[in-house]
């Protein structure tokens, strides 16, 4: 496994070295390394990942970490194959469309049974949750993680567990692109489709519009995220657009 893979390896471990108490097991603590690795974008599709490296660097043996390998395989965040062994997976624009598309028919069932059960004393707490998003715009990394909060909130509404579950495995997927896009383009929000305006539909209380406005609202942030892969820079390009987005903002 080439040196800045484990480098990037390391540094989340340093960064994360506070928590390590809190595994139950050795799999897991593998399982969560490297999942968040993957999903905030520092192991990248393609990527080839040795077992006996990563279990050297968590201080582990290599059963837990092919394990926890397995486990990530099923999510479809790696890929297990006989010639190159693990593989950090790379989505294709075809395959993020379909998880779009899987995540859009999936959260608009959520959020037509959330607008059955959404009071108006709940806004309150969902005006929190977009506050804090609007607070953590201009980092990706934070302004994700606030996003997640707003949409499995909303979902815990559904009140259907299975379903939450498999939304957030989906969206999850989808993580590392959807960051690259906003760090590029410096935006969160697409036009029109905002979360505020979508809450507003959600908490009328009518199923269908609810069912409309959560529609509209992943299906214009899978228009954005799949224009940008279609078009995906090279790194170059993405130190150019980051830089006249800067200059723009």
């Amino acid at each position: 496994m080439p040196m800045a893979i484990l480098n990037r390896l390391d540094s989340h471990y340093n960064d994360a070295s506070v928590g390590r108490g809190r595994y139950s097991t050795a799999q897991d603590q593998a399982y969560d390394h490297l999942k968040q690795c993957i999903l905030s974008g520092e192991l990248t599709g393609g990527m080839r990942l040795n077992p006996l490296e990563i279990a050297v660097l968590l201080g582990i043996s290599r059963t837990p970490v092919r394990e926890a390998l397995h486990r990530l395989d099923i999510e479809g965040l790696v890929t297990l194959t006989p010639n190159r062994g693990v593989v950090v997976t790379a989505l294709s624009v075809e395959l993020v469309r379909e998880l779009f598309k899987i995540r859009g028919a999936l959260e608009v069932l959520a959020a037509s049974e959330a607008a059955r059960n959404i009071r108006a004393d709940d806004v309150v707490e969902f005006e929190l949750l977009l506050r804090r998003m609007d607070q953590s715009r201009g980092d990706s990394k934070a302004w994700t993680i606030q996003h997640d909060a707003f949409h499995d909130r909303l979902c815990e509404f559904a009140q259907m567990p299975r379903l939450i579950a498999e939304i957030r495995r989906i969206r999850e997927a989808i993580h590392p692109h959807l960051r690259l896009y906003i760090d590029v383009y410096r935006q969160t929000e697409m036009p029109g489709h905002e979360h505020r305006a979508m809450l507003a539909d959600i908490s009328s209380g009518d199923p269908t519009r609810a069912s409309l406005a959560m529609s509209a609202h992943v299906e214009n942030a899978a228009l954005g995220v799949l224009e940008f892969l279609a078009n995906r820079p090279s790194p170059g390009t993405i130190r150019s657009a980051e830089g006249q987005a800067h200059e723009r903002s």
